[in-house]
């Protein structure tokens, strides 16, 4: 493959991730690498990919079809076309890391698109309940694969050589896929049903995330070692309140107190 173009002369921490990103695309011996970019509640539209860019809204065909402007959009970069990777320099360097997930995959456009549209949604109950998935937000995606049953997880992963993203610190993080073939799996996908126990996970750790920016934590000054860490433990605060049956009214103070024993080394 022909030596990679630069990015940019900027040496932002987002454009240095996203050079990684095309470094490992190509040692992967892909010519693109794709972004998974989440328009929710933006101020303005994201900018229009040019004709030629392979480009989908994953809201399009679901039950959230009138808000797929304002959804995830899935976007592919070739290596090999400067234009495109200083479109996706622009990209990264203007959105904020919670709105950036980004995956290798050797899968052609359209079926990678059918397949992450099919990701996002979510079914739970008796009563066939849904919902929205909401893997494509990097503060989430750590939890959603980790709660997924071993036969989902199997063909949820199937298109990524590995997917890539940004904490809230900035820091990078990776995770590998399972890559197989399309062809290799069951057709149609079957429904992403969740249980009890993946439904009060999922619920718990988006209300830990949104605690966290609520309160403006920071995990170093708390003494965790990382973004994750503290997203687990107030999750296991969540649990905790459960079991007391705080209602939502002292659910913040609980917590606040929850940490604060944490931060003295209280056990808790």
């Amino acid at each position: 493959m022909n030596s990679l173009p630069e990015i940019s002369t900027s040496r932002s921490a987002a454009v240095l991730w996203l050079e990684g990103l095309a470094r490992q695309a190509a040692a992967n011996r892909l010519a693109h690498f794709d972004l998974l970019l989440d328009a929710t509640g933006l101020p303005t539209p994201l900018p229009p990919a040019p004709a030629e860019q392979p480009s989908a809204r994953l809201f399009d065909g679901t039950p959230e079809q009138t808000l797929a402007e304002q959804g995830p959009h899935l976007r592919r970069f070739r290596l090999d076309d400067p234009r495109q990777l200083d479109a996706a320099r622009n990209l990264a360097a203007s959105l904020d890391c919670a709105r950036l997930l980004a995956l290798l995959s050797p899968w052609r456009f359209d079926a990678l698109a059918a397949h992450l549209r099919h990701c996002s949604q979510a079914h739970w109950g008796r009563a066939g309940h849904g919902g929205l998935l909401r893997y494509y937000d990097p503060r989430l995606f750590q939890l959603c694969s980790d709660m997924l049953l071993p036969a989902q997880a199997e063909w949820f992963h199937a298109p990524a050589i590995a997917w890539h993203w940004r904490d809230g610190a900035g820091q990078s993080r990776e995770l590998a896929g399972r890559p197989c073939r399309q062809e290799e799996l069951a057709a149609p996908l079957p429904a992403l049903q969740l249980n009890d126990g993946q439904l009060f996970e999922l619920l718990a750790w988006s209300e830990a995330v949104w605690f966290c920016e609520r309160q403006a934590l920071a995990s170093a000054s708390l003494g965790f070692a990382s973004e994750t860490a503290l997203h687990r433990h107030i999750v296991h605060g969540l649990a905790a309140a459960r079991r007391e049956r705080i209602d939502e009214a002292g659910r913040e103070d609980f917590l606040l107190g929850w940490l604060e024993r944490q931060k003295s080394g209280t056990s808790v």
